[in-house]
């Protein structure tokens, strides 16, 4: 099986221009874009080089990092780190419920966990309102594990499990499950992963965040942010 892999952080990934010791751009490129390819002697048409960027507001919250999960979701213990995840579930419901027909905006959940905190709380009214936001597409999910895991230490049996559960959370509740891989922060990503853990849940695509440097800057030479992800598990 041969996986889409789309790289989502290389496109905004160049030094801003004007910042005090940012190197600047090379002779050729441009502001906003990655380097383009060339095909023989002659180089992309204007056309074929424009960039179109998709922003994707969406949830990245660290299910037990620098604080508990629980210090987290409250927002406790902000000399660690300010986050608190309760607040932006509550807002996101506000805001995408407020919908007065100018605007049809969207968000994009990853961590089932906090999410299944949330939802536990919420009183019948809202739990529909989540609800019907979810039937218009404007509330989606990605991933859809309990947490965004870790490949490289990670067990493969921990790996399918939280993910299934966080999973199952969703199908229940929201008769949805997620079609996107959505992994990206983990340092490192595993055969295990490609094999296992995407089209096997049903994913369509996976969109990484972190690769070696060295085959980040190729691959934004060579224009090839893009791939299908092969692996040895059958």
């Amino acid at each position: 099986m041969h996986l889409p892999i789309l790289l989502s952080t290389f496109a905004l990934a160049r030094s801003p221009v004007g910042i005090e010791g940012a190197p600047p751009p090379a002779p050729g490129d441009d502001d906003l874009c990655p380097p383009i390819a060339r095909r023989g002697s002659l180089l992309i048409s204007d056309e074929e080089k424009t960039l179109n960027v998709h922003l994707v507001p969406h949830t990245h919250d660290d299910t037990g990092w620098l604080k508990t999960v629980g210090q987290y979701y409250y927002g406790l213990n902000e000399t660690i780190q300010k986050a608190h995840v309760e607040k932006i579930l509550d807002s996101v419901l506000l805001a995408l419920s407020n919908n007065d027909g100018k605007h049809e905006r969207t968000f994009t959940y990853v961590e089932t966990k906090f999410l299944y905190m949330w939802y536990e709380k919420l009183d019948e009214t809202r739990r529909q309102a989540l609800k019907d936001l979810v039937e218009s597409k404007q509330f989606t999910f990605t991933n859809g594990g309990w947490c965004m895991h870790d490949e490289a230490p990670t067990h493969f049996m921990g790996m399918i499990d939280q993910t299934t559960l966080g999973h199952s959370f969703l199908k229940n509740e929201f008769n949805v499950t997620p079609s996107v891989g959505w992994q990206i922060d983990p340092f490192g990503h595993s055969s295990t992963q490609g094999g296992l853990l995407t089209s096997g849940f049903g994913f369509d695509a996976i969109y990484f965040g972190r690769i070696h440097h060295v085959d980040l800057a190729r691959r934004k030479e060579s224009a090839e942010c893009e791939g299908l992800w092969g692996n040895a598990i059958k």
